[in-house]
């Protein structure tokens, strides 16, 4: 279903480039070449391009273990893809960010209450460094696009996950497996885009980390969040957001442990 910001794209925000000249490849790569051009040896410029595409590091590392926790995580990734593509942008249908994917770890994380990776208050909400340096090891594995995950968070480099992987990760979950799918994606159901999915994911952080008992409360525990741009997240949509999950049964007592 369409989500409560329907007018916040599902996209990255971007800025213009200075018209300046100053700074500009062209101009640098003909200094040097006027600098250097007179020097008795061969020059060779490179200009910065930055990481290769994630298809152009394939990872020759042994696979990682296809444990548990790691196919729950694929399952829910999948589900979760197939249920938002209609309402997401057609390039990213059938595709996920890190930033995503991290949101939705932490989510599941919440709901079962295990305690498989440690979540602080991030950038852009909960994040997980010990999650971030595990999914480096699936790409090739498990996903691609992921690559070595220098790409800028806001830039949502696609992530697509390896139907094979899916396919053995679905053998490894528990028979009762799709229940707690089912309540993970009931709570982001509505809540599909990247802005709606870390709202989520951080107004339920307050609540977990017992920062917050109330809606007004997160808001200011998140306006204090001094990694959050102040302007990111409105009271108006804290409230919306704690709304939710208050009525999808996450902010009942006790806070389960995450």
């Amino acid at each position: 279903m369409q989500g409560p910001f329907a007018t916040v794209a599902n996209g990255p925000c971007t800025g213009e480039l200075s018209d300046s000249p100053e700074g500009r490849p062209a101009d640098v790569r003909k200094i040097l070449l006027t600098e250097l051009g007179n020097l008795d040896t061969e020059v060779i410029l490179f200009a910065p391009a930055g990481s290769p595409a994630p298809e152009d590091m394939p990872n020759r590392s042994e696979a990682p273990e296809l444990t548990v926790e790691r196919a729950e995580l694929l399952v829910l990734l999948s589900a979760f893809v197939r249920a938002a593509a209609p309402f997401r942008v057609a390039e990213r249908a059938d595709a996920l960010a890190r930033i995503e994917i991290q949101k939705l770890a932490y989510l599941l994380q919440v709901f079962t209450g295990a305690a498989t990776h440690r979540f602080e208050r991030g950038r852009y909400g909960p994040y997980s460094h010990g999650l971030e340096r595990e999914l480096k090891d699936w790409e090739g594995h498990f996903v691609l696009g992921y690559g070595d995950a220098t790409d800028k968070v806001l830039e949502l480099q696609p992530i697509h996950l390896m139907p094979d992987a899916v396919g053995r990760a679905i053998e490894v979950v528990p028979a009762d497996y799709d229940k707690v799918v089912d309540a993970v994606l009931d709570a982001v159901d509505g809540w599909e885009s990247t802005y709606e999915l870390e709202l989520l994911a951080t107004t339920l952080f307050t609540f977990i980390e017992g920062t917050a008992g109330s809606a007004r409360q997160a808001y200011d525990v998140i306006a204090g969040w001094s990694h959050i741009p102040s302007h990111l997240f409105t009271a108006r949509h804290v409230a919306i957001a704690w709304e939710h999950l208050r009525s999808a049964g996450w902010l009942s007592e006790p806070a389960p442990v995450a």
